[in-house]
């Protein structure tokens, strides 16, 4: 052996040393740099799945509390009425034999005593209020029950006795002077909630602040229930619960009924919060992350889900990500390195030619790791030429274009039995159809340079298709680099959109049918309003079409057009049917329905300002609308909108206090009206002029 190759494979052991140190230190270094970079991952992911479980949980809460506080309300109309608090008090100051008898004062053989005779006589006409209340306001029980659960006073002439859970909750209401819900029960006409309100003695002929007898209401919730249980979530994979206490535990609240089995244990915090947190389901048989909220008023806890493997997959997809890069960018830094290292050291051409052939044996072990990762991506990826030759393409593509004849057996087929697209034409791989939309697209983007779009149908066994949405590419191609004979090739990324496709569909019915049920509950407030609410979205939709409105932004009118009167569900009843003129009061309570629309809808996500739209329809042009007195270009041009057809609709239909105008009288008036838009009030004559006009006005257009 001669010394110069002594010195070379001396120099040889040397660098192979050194290499693997600092192999070594940059995998630790990368190492370091991935993990903190995946914890820093990990806490956004987690931060953000916290973020949207939050904002269901909390907007939920919200609305359960609104329509708790709507029901408090509803019941404090008869515990506050001066007439039934002095009716209560008059039957206690009577003794307890007319206590348990009054109630059945106007059946025959009832005997009271004489000084109850005119408290009989008020049975009947108070007991006739009662009922019209609880059966104009929904609710399947309604009584004055005094503070051992006997009933003064009963909507219903033959009541039945209180049970002992509700006897209870009248007599704790009755204790502590407050407003008290119960606990939510199965009942005949499905799940009831008890709620309880004291009524104190009436100033003139009793001790002030002292708590007379109560008022007991039976509130039919199974459909609130479902309505909280649905309302719509970023994570369709969530599941949300409604729990209510059962002693030191919860039970499942649910549609059909309360659960009976053993009341479930929480983590809860002081404030009854159940934190963000990993941990075992509330039905027990899965594991996941679930984050709740107790409502105040009522002995309920807003729970949501997210199975644990959802969030798991995204946390393992980002660490696969972060390390697979630290390596590549790890094995780079190396490969550099030895490059230099063996540039400088070098000597000879023997010790050159040996690093070029390492080299080249990592840039092998790269592309191998490369086309490793390219088959396992889950999107399909291929190149076409102009004429839609596949030039390149993964296992995906193949897979998607390879039917079960060719992969049976074939001589081309790869490992796994799935035949190789490369060399194929797209006519032969797709039907004709979606072969020749592809290579049109093909060409479009090699002649723009610029990428595109489009989405196909792959049919898929005989019947089945899904839907793809294919990104195009144009090819990279240095101004200054060597002419060759190799076709220029446009990179296609294909994705299956068909379930993301389907959910969007789904969630349009839904929206849908929301309004749908919204608009049947407007025209049930208001006899005169049957109908007014599709007029008004039939013309609207028109005369924004006129205007020049189109997409998203039409859609969204017609929808805030068919929601247009929603905030009447809010309003008395007996304020709308009102044939006389109104007090400033009454007026005053009228003019908050676009306060209470906006209340509601605000929290829809309708893809458009629809609330927004609702809430802004009666302001003026000059600063004399309501309810936020704006004007001129503050207004949106959707609200102008609403206004113009909304008051047309309303002056040509009649009403409880009068008939309704010509539309040619009707239109005048907007005309000579200042304060609406003069181009809306033209583009609604012109639509009026039409025969689809004419039949939205007759009711027909919807």
């Amino acid at each position: 052996m001669t010394t110069a190759t002594k010195t070379v494979n001396r120099s040889g052991r040397v660098a192979l040393l050194l290499a693997a140190c600092l192999m070594a230190g940059v995998l630790a270094v990368t190492w370091v740099v991935c993990g903190v970079r995946y914890e820093k991952a990990r806490k956004d992911i987690l931060d953000a799945r916290r973020a949207e479980m939050g904002s269901w949980v909390s907007g939920t809460r919200e609305a359960v509390e609104l329509w708790a506080d709507g029901a408090e309300k509803l019941v404090q109309r008869i515990s506050s009425s001066e007439l039934y608090r002095m009716f209560a008090q008059d039957v206690q100051s009577l003794g307890s034999q007319v206590e348990g008898s009054i109630n059945e004062a106007d059946r025959k053989g009832v005997a009271l005593p004489e000084d109850a005779a005119s408290l009989a006589e008020q049975v009947p006409f108070m007991r006739g209020a009662l009922l019209d209340f609880m059966n104009y306001n929904g609710l399947s029980d309604m009584r004055i029950v005094n503070g051992k659960g006997q009933t003064l006073l009963s909507a219903m002439m033959q009541p039945a006795p209180l049970d002992g859970e509700a006897a209870g909750l009248v007599g704790r209401a009755v204790g502590k002077h407050e407003f008290l819900f119960g606990s939510v029960r199965a009942g005949q006409n499905g799940q009831q909630l008890d709620v309880a309100d004291p009524m104190s003695a009436f100033l003139a002929g009793g001790e002030e602040g002292k708590t007379v007898a109560a008022v007991f209401a039976r509130i039919p919730v199974t459909g609130k229930l479902a309505q909280f249980l649905a309302r719509d979530r970023q994570d369709d994979a969530g599941r949300p619960w409604l729990l209510q206490r059962a002693g030191d535990g919860w039970n499942v609240l649910g549609v059909d009924a309360a659960s009976s089995d053993p009341a479930l244990t929480l983590p809860l915090d002081d404030a009854g919060n159940l934190e963000f947190g990993r941990r075992t389901s509330v039905d027990g048989k899965s594991i996941v992350y679930s984050l709740g909220t107790q409502v105040s008023g009522l002995e309920w806890e807003i729970v949501l889900e997210t199975p644990a493997a959802v969030v798991d997959a995204r946390l393992r997809g980002m660490a696969w990500m972060i390390y697979g890069i630290g390596a590549l960018a790890a094995v780079g830094v190396v490969l550099v390195a030895a490059l230099l290292w063996w540039i400088l050291i070098s000597r000879r051409n023997e010790a050159l030619a040996r690093h070029f052939q390492q080299l080249y044996t990592v840039i092998d072990q790269q592309k191998r790791l490369l086309d490793s990762v390219n088959a396992s991506l889950e999107v399909g990826l291929a190149m076409f030429d102009a004429d839609g030759m596949v030039q390149v393409s993964n296992r995906v593509f193949s897979r998607m274009t390879t039917n079960e004849e060719e992969n049976a057996g074939g001589t081309d087929s790869g490992a796994g039995g799935v035949s190789d697209a490369t060399g194929r034409t797209l006519l032969s791989l797709f039907d004709v159809r979606t072969g020749a939309s592809l290579v049109d697209a093909v060409r479009k983007v090699l002649d723009s340079g610029k990428a595109d779009t489009i989405e196909v149908r792959i049919h898929e066994g005989e019947t089945a298709e899904r839907l793809f949405r294919v990104s195009l590419f144009p090819p990279y191609l240095q101004e200054e680099s060597a002419v060759t004979e190799a076709k220029p090739g446009v990179v296609a990324i294909f994705q299956d959109i068909t379930e993301f496709r389907r959910n969007s569909e789904r969630r349009q019915r839904q929206q849908a049918n929301i309004i749908l049920a919204l608009v049947r509950a407007i025209e049930s407030v208001d006899p005169y309003l049957a109908g007014h609410s599709q007029k008004v979205a039939a013309l609207a939709d028109q005369v924004g079409g006129a205007l020049g409105m189109a997409g998203p932004a039409r859609e969204g009118l017609r929808t805030a057009a068919a929601l247009s009167q929603i905030g009447k569900l809010f309003i008395p009843r007996n304020l709308l049917h009102k044939t006389g003129q109104l007090t400033p009061e009454e007026r005053a309570e009228i003019m908050r329905a676009p306060e209470y629309a906006y209340e509601l809808l605000k929290d829809i996500d309708f893809g458009q300002p629809v609330a927004e739209a609702v809430h802004d329809m009666f302001e003026k042009l000059d600063g004399s609308g309501y309810p936020r007195g704006l004007s001129a270009n503050s207004i949106a041009p959707a609200p102008r909108v609403l206004g113009v057809v909304n008051t047309f609709c309303a002056m040509v239909s009649p009403r409880s206090h009068r008939e309704g105008l010509r539309y040619e009288d009707a239109m005048t008036r907007l005309r000579d009206d200042p304060s609406v838009d003069s181009a809306v009030v033209e583009a609604l004559d012109a639509v009026l002029r039409t025969p689809e006009g004419m039949s939205s006005i007759m009711g027909k257009a919807l």
